[in-house]
């Protein structure tokens, strides 16, 4: 994850600077970077990534940072932490703060000690990601009425009509429901920005991607992202065209399985 790569940047920096290799002075820094390397989607079979995971539990285990057991008690983590909050209990909140254009409230909830602040910074950022909760839902069921397999049947692609970046939440919903590789668009200008979702283990979407960017690379503008995940931005005028190359690509790759 993008968090991740600027850890790693400190901490060799860091290293350098004191001559040291001990990271226990970095270690309340690993539950941010343990948690987005769960949120991004990243591998989990690459040992440093687990590595990281594991380290970031054992620092909010520990409790020396209070705000793990602020945060532990008001969103009603009983026990101690596991990944699973990490993904689906941690990340969507603070994410939701991005997602709302409100970046603002989740910082001010990460770096608050004051328990009053910590308190109104996080019932607004669960009021956030409420709003965001039940925009997905409309949007995902709206979707699923608009989805026509007559034309593309190995992938779905869509342009999402929102004011919020839920795109990959979206993406995740529709590919999730019908086991497809999933791309949601948004953009009200030229240009379009998605969200692929791989889904199916057959997929890797960067390779998709590429392949498309071989045919023809007058469609996509940029690209980034990993097998599972990966965001991109096209022109307009070119969706449809880039609707027909994912679907071929997506298909080849499945076949090939």
């Amino acid at each position: 994850s993008g968090c991740f790569v600027v850890f790693l940047v400190l901490m060799k920096t860091y290293m350098d600077r004191f001559k040291t290799n001990d990271m226990l002075p970095l270690r309340h820094i690993f539950p941010y970077v343990a948690i987005t390397t769960i949120t991004d989607v990243m591998s989990l079979n690459d040992p440093i990534n687990r590595l990281v995971i594991r380290l970031g539990l054992n620092s909010m285990n520990s409790y020396r940072d209070k705000f793990w057991l602020f945060l532990a008690s008001s969103i009603g983590i009983n026990k101690r932490y596991v990944s699973k909050h990490m993904g689906f209990n941690i990340g969507p909140v603070i994410n939701a703060a991005n997602r709302t254009d409100s970046e603002q409230t989740a910082f001010d909830l990460l770096t608050s000690i004051d328990s009053k602040d910590l308190t109104i910074n996080l019932n607004s950022l669960l009021t956030l990601n409420k709003y965001r909760k039940s925009t997905q839902r409309e949007l995902v069921a709206e979707m699923k009425k608009k989805i026509d397999f007559s034309n593309y049947k190995h992938s779905i692609v869509f342009i999402l009509d929102t004011d919020i970046a839920i795109n990959g939440n979206v993406a995740s919903s529709l590919g999730e429901s019908y086991k497809l590789p999933t791309i949601c668009f948004s953009g009200d200008s030229d240009i379009l920005k998605g969200s692929c979702r791989g889904i199916l283990n057959s997929i890797h979407m960067l390779d998709i991607l590429d392949g498309i960017m071989e045919i023809d690379n007058s469609v996509i503008i940029e690209r980034g992202g990993h097998k599972n995940a990966a965001g991109l931005s096209i022109h307009k005028d070119k969706f449809e065209r880039f609707k027909e190359l994912f679907d071929l690509k997506c298909k080849e790759a499945i076949n090939s399985t």
